[in-house]
């Protein structure tokens, strides 16, 4: 059985995967063999964190092309 640090280190690529690549959770799922149902829980838990990232993200991308 997987190690909790595993699944850390998978979640933590799963993450940057989606905020920093813009990949889909389908995208990454095959990328790192988990779930689509996996990566979109981790998507979507502490109110959809990883979201606010993206947009956060996507915000000052602009804000700097625009300055």
């Amino acid at each position: 059985m997987p190690s909790k640090e595993y699944y850390r280190k998978l979640k933590k690529e799963a993450h940057d995967l989606y905020v920093r690549e813009g990949m889909t959770c389908k995208e990454i799922s095959t990328r790192i063999n988990v779930s689509e149902r996996s990566v979109s829980s981790w998507i979507n838990e502490n109110d959809a964190l990883w979201k606010k990232s993206v947009r956060h993200l996507l915000f000052h991308r602009k804000s700097r092309v625009t300055t």
